[in-house]
Parts: structure tokens; sequence; C-alpha cells
């Protein structure tokens, strides 16, 4: 004999403990995705917090050209190594921009202080010089006119794609 459709609606339970069923299947959804979104942003501000540590050495170096003279700064207290000066990405103040399309200035080490060197540069023209070098943790920064040093990846390019270990720079 078949059941009648209120009992068979019955079988299945009263209709409070479907919408209690439901709200606590709700909570856990609501609970776990504010996990995962609360988890989400605290790796992000750590990762941001290592970033401005790792950064802390690269603020400290600046490089500008002044009277006919390359001036690198390094106030980081360690000395930077395989430094790349690029005169050509120079923001020019004066009458005009000559003498600036030369090749790259090459420095082996800069040790904390500053450093100077001659520049083939008509003195009236001041410039501010993008620098590319490697710091005392082996991380290669690059860092333009007016911006923040960015980490440098292999051969210059910008980005994290910096080899782990020297043999790896392989093109």
């Amino acid at each position: 004999m078949a059941a009648a459709p209120h009992q068979w609606f019955d079988s299945f339970g009263d209709l409070a403990t479907w919408f209690g069923s439901i709200g606590t299947v709700a909570a856990f959804g609501v609970g776990f995705w504010q996990i995962h979104r609360e988890r989400k942003h605290r790796l992000l501000r750590e990762m941001g917090e290592r970033m401005r540590a790792r950064r802390t050495h690269a603020d400290q170096v600046s490089v500008w050209i002044a009277d006919s003279e390359l001036v690198i700064a390094n106030r980081s207290g360690h000395p930077i190594h395989d430094v790349e000066v690029l005169p050509e990405d120079a923001r020019t103040a004066g009458d005009g921009a000559d003498g600036l399309d030369a090749p790259p200035i090459r420095i082996r080490f800069v040790l904390p202080g500053e450093h100077r060197q001659s520049v083939r540069q008509p003195a009236h023209v001041a410039a501010l010089p993008a620098i590319t070098f490697t710091d005392a943790r082996g991380d290669r920064w690059h860092r333009a006119p007016g911006r923040p040093p960015a980490l440098a990846g292999t051969h210059g390019r910008i980005g994290p794609d910096r080899p782990s270990s020297p043999g790896d720079d392989v093109e």
C-alpha cells in the first residue's frame, strides 16, 4: 500500500530540522571562507614585510651626477658590488642632455660611504642616472631615477626571476 503524501514528507524530518541543518552548513561555509580570506591577507602582509626588510639595504643606495662627477652614496653599512650606472636613463636639469649617450659605467665594488668618479658630461648638466647593483645578500637591485629599488632579474631584467645560484644563469 502506498503512503500518503504527507507521510512521505514526514519521513525526511520536520521543517525546523531542515532549517537548522542548512544553517549549520552555511555557518561552516562562512567560517571556512573567513579563515581562507584572513590567511590570504596575512600571507600577503608577511610577504610585503619580508620584501621591505630585503629592500632596506637597497633603499640606502643612491646615485647622481653633478659637476662632471658620478657620486654613488652607499649609506647601508655594507658593500655593494657589480654596480652598473646607466647615464642614458638620466633626468637632466639645464640646457640639454649633452654627453648622456655614454655607455654604462661599471664598478666592481662600492664600499659604504660615497664613491666619486669623473664622467664625461658638461658641468652645467645635473643628472639622476639609473643604477643596478648586487647587495651583500646577493640580491640584484635596479633603481630608476625617482623610484624605489626593485629586484632585478637575470641579465638586468626587472622581476623576481633571479637565479638561485651563479651556475643557474643560462639562456
